[in-house]
């Protein structure tokens, strides 16, 4: 008996390591589906009505050369690892595999199973299917998404020029009800692909004379644990700050605290001083936050590319190495992993973040992370970065406040929002996250509660 072409699409799906969940799933009648021939022998197109709308997903006259105009661009030139929104008839996925010779994985994401049904019985895509470079992530979208998380996760650290995101726009129309946030991560991963290697030529100077340091530093390793199921306060620079510092200074001595370094000069000012303080910042005037005689007992966490000037601003007893799971150049050599990773990417708290993680801290309170910024701040007051280069932080929009009204942030920031949030996602509930911050943006995964009421 002849297989049918979804019999044998279904077959080349089982031989690879796909994520799909819903194969073989009852039909979702909100969609329906008209096959429509093109001009183009055996590559037809597909129209979709839902909710009164109809929407065609490829071109009615070449789907292929479409697809190949899109997948062509100077855009995708180099691209190593490209992320396709949007599965259809599979015309972007074969375009890439032909046009793109420096292309090592692609992955597909439908968050829609009846146009992927809709897929494997129109075409025969056993050859795509069965492609080990290939991985298909496909099912609604509440099961697939800590999926989609884990692969942005991945590919956040990278090059813009080796990671890029194609999205189909018919497709964004069809998104049912609950898979509305995927408009929130595609928007993330658009932000994410236009990131460029910062401060490369300082950071490879930086590891080389920070060679000595790194070798003799004992690890961040010897914190993991250290505070098993003890609330930690990770403290942020955001304008919030400048109301946190009273209740902060009340509960110093009773909860451990670490702080990016930006918060420090604040801190300090307010008689605070903060368990632990973490340095990523490759830049020389980093060393500006760090006043000598401001250096008192607190432990330094740096990398391999931190500013060497603050490295040995700490004694050797006073500093712990870390590197990073995420960031190539900050990756740990062979016989270096002994002494500990944390997750540096983009921006420093969400390395303080999982150092408070890793320490075993339940619950982990957050401070200062407001993630947006005031029309007069964009940092607390006497934080060496309030109002500079604003314009590097990107255009302005508003997102969720922590007390449900808008709050405006800006393109880096928001970047910064969903990386979080995904990081917190990835822990599953294990530790509470509490976001103590008086203002600013509310962060999915983290309960909301001030310190006063946390630490009556």
């Amino acid at each position: 008996m002849t297989k049918s072409i979804y019999d044998l699409n279904v077959e080349s799906i089982k031989s690879q390591n796909h994520y799909i969940t819903a194969i073989g799933a009852p039909p979702d009648y909100a969609y329906h589906f008209e096959i429509i021939p093109t001009k183009i022998p055996n590559s037809p197109t597909v129209a979709v009505t839902f909710r009164g709308s109809r929407i065609t997903l490829h071109s009615t006259h070449d789907p292929i050369k479409e697809a190949e105009n899109i997948v062509g661009s100077k855009k995708f030139e180099h691209v190593e690892n490209l992320v396709i929104f949007g599965f259809g008839l599979a015309y972007h996925a074969e375009a890439a595999l032909r046009l793109l010779p420096s292309l090592k994985k692609l992955y597909i994401i439908e968050p829609i199973p009846p146009v992927f049904h809709q897929s494997l019985i129109t075409r025969d895509l056993t050859a795509l299917l069965s492609d080990p470079n290939i991985q298909i992530i496909s099912g609604h979208y509440q099961q697939i998404k800590h999926v989609i998380i884990r692969l942005i996760n991945e590919l956040s650290d990278s090059s813009p020029e080796s990671s890029r995101v194609l999205i189909l726009p018919s497709e964004l129309k069809l998104l049912p009800d609950d898979a509305a946030e995927i408009r929130n991560i595609l928007e993330h991963l658009r932000l994410a692909e236009r990131k460029t290697p910062v401060f490369e030529k300082e950071r490879r100077a930086n590891i080389k004379d920070n060679e000595s340091a790194v070798q003799t530093a004992a690890g961040v390793a010897t914190l993991f644990n250290r505070f098993s199921g003890m609330p930690v306060i990770v403290i942020a620079s955001g304008p919030s700050l400048d109301f946190a510092l009273t209740d902060l200074r009340r509960i110093k001595n009773s909860v451990p605290a670490i702080c990016v370094d930006s918060a420090l000069p604040s801190l300090k000012s307010a008689g605070i001083a903060p368990d632990f303080v973490i340095s990523a910042d490759p830049q020389k005037h980093t060393a500006d936050l760090f006043d000598p005689s401001h250096v008192e007992g607190e432990i330094l966490i740096f990398f391999p590319s931190s500013n060497p000037e603050v490295v040995n601003r700490f004694s050797p007893q006073k500093r712990l190495v870390s590197f990073s799971t995420v960031a190539e150049l900050e990756r740990a050599s062979e016989g270096d992993e002994a002494k500990g990773s944390l997750f540096l990417s983009g921006s420093v708290f969400l390395a303080a973040l999982d150092l408070a993680v890793r320490m075993g801290a339940d619950p982990v309170i957050l401070a200062g992370a407001d993630f947006s910024i005031l029309p007069d701040h964009t940092h607390a007051a006497g934080v060496r970065a309030d109002n500079l280069g604003k314009a590097r932080l990107g255009r302005l929009k508003d997102v969720r406040g922590i007390n449900g009204s808008p709050v405006q942030t800006t393109e880096i920031l928001y970047l910064f929002l969903r990386d979080t949030e995904n990081y917190i996602a990835s822990l599953r509930g294990k530790p509470k996250i509490i976001n103590a911050s008086a203002r600013g943006a509310f962060i999915t995964g983290a309960e909301c509660m001030p310190l006063h009421k946390l630490f009556p």
